[in-house]
């Protein structure tokens, strides 16, 4: 107890660790909520994906198919409190259960201004990387347009055709000077501010505040945030502080009360879960597929430009068409290379496959806790309960492995 004393009372790390550096607990105070675009750039290229992919549903191979109806956040939350013991082990209530009473007010306040942060600045990460890679694309093509122009010679023979020749190239070149700039300070806005690092901090502390919630009904939470606290993250010394101020269980967990525990794992918690991984599934599932059909589709487009170039060029007396080919065969794989580069950062793959054992570990650990409904203990109760919160942090470990270590860089 004194050890747990001891890093509440201490002051939160200045850092976010030596991997993810400059978010500090002050940036997290300082933030406000951020509502998340209804169409950034981002969408509508998953979009322009998903049109390119199988149209068959990935739904249908799930095991795990109950998926809660939409509902508020306080909705799901009160819903799952509902199932917690009082004194005397009958229903609990803000009013007889002082404990349920922080956790609807101050521990689901927390939880949602740190989601709402975590979906706001995932959003902003997203957009920026897609706008780099396509204002790059755009550069490079215009470049490719004015080398092709100057290649092929268009206006160039004639006394009349120079000033609009020089006029056009100037404007090529401004327009070009102006998205790069435009990359230059999206890039360093999104670094300046960590858009990247926010998000994971975020993300990783309303994970760890939802897991509190089940945790403090068998007050099993100190030890989990002393665990957390040992890496030293102002997040986690975060959890650690709402985990003291929780304390520990005032209820009584009566024998009838085992049920209703399990049942509300069943009915609350694990649909919650999945839900989540339902919606990271459905942004990732099939998209990379089509991705990978729109970029064979952009190849073959090149190569009828240049067996067309090959054409005209034979034949002759037809520059401005050359030009046309000639600029289509060198700006196709410039985007098709932009589109990959979208592609690698989101990892659209790796998200999905991760979402999938997540859904498939909900579905075991739900038909587990269906065969433990006739006969439950306490041991029973506590283990089901501790084996249900552990899913949620092994996605959070996986959302954190696969996303620490990719850094905003400036497509070349």
């Amino acid at each position: 107890m004194a050890n747990i004393v001891k890093h509440v009372l201490q002051r939160p790390p200045e850092v976010g660790g030596a991997d993810i550096p400059g978010v500090t607990y002050e940036d997290f105070l300082s933030d406000r909520k951020e509502p998340r675009a209804q169409c950034s750039i981002y969408d509508r290229i998953i979009r322009l994906f998903r049109a390119w992919g199988p149209s068959s549903s990935h739904h249908r191979s799930l095991r795990f198919t109950a998926i809660p109806a939409p509902m508020s956040v306080e909705e799901r939350w009160n819903a799952h409190l509902s199932t917690r013991p009082s004194r005397g082990g009958g229903l609990s209530s803000a009013r007889d259960c002082p404990q349920r009473r922080i956790l609807q007010e101050t521990l689901l306040a927390r939880y949602t201004h740190a989601d709402a942060l975590a979906r706001g600045y995932g959003a902003r990460y997203r957009r920026t990387y897609t706008l780099l890679y396509l204002l790059a694309a755009f550069a490079a093509s215009l470049a490719v347009f004015g080398l092709v122009q100057t290649i092929l010679g268009m206006g160039i023979e004639s006394e009349a055709g120079k000033p609009l020749f020089l006029v056009l190239k100037s404007l090529i070149l401004f327009v070009e000077i102006g998205l790069l700039l435009w990359m230059y300070f999206a890039h360093r806005s999104s670094t300046k501010y960590g858009f990247n690092e926010r998000y994971l901090d975020y993300g990783a502390l309303a994970a760890s505040l939802r897991q509190l919630r089940s945790l403090s009904l068998f007050s099993e939470f100190p030890r989990s945030a002393q665990r957390l606290q040992d890496e030293g993250r102002w997040w986690q010394w975060y959890v650690m502080a709402t985990a003291r101020e929780i304390g520990p269980p005032d209820g009584e967990l009566l024998p009838a009360w085992h049920r209703t525990v399990i049942q509300g794992l069943i009915d609350h918690e694990l649909p919650e879960q999945a839900e989540r991984a339902k919606e990271v599934l459905d942004e990732c599932a099939g998209t990379e597929a089509g991705a990978h059909l729109l970029g064979r589709w952009l190849f073959k487009l090149t190569f009828i430009s240049l067996f067309l170039l090959l054409i005209v060029l034979f034949i002759g007396n037809l520059g401005w068409l050359a030009a046309i080919l000639g600029a289509m065969a060198s700006i196709l794989p410039i985007f098709g290379a932009a589109l990959l580069g979208i592609v690698q950062t989101a990892d659209f793959e790796a998200r999905a496959s991760r979402a999938r054992l997540t859904l498939d570990r909900i579905s075991r650990q739900k038909a587990t806790l269906e065969n433990l409904l006739p006969e439950q203990g306490y041991d029973d109760t506590r283990r089901a309960l501790l084996a249900t919160v552990r899913l949620a942090a092994r996605d959070l470990e996986a959302f954190l492995k696969l996303h620490t270590h990719r850094p905003l860089v400036m497509p070349s």
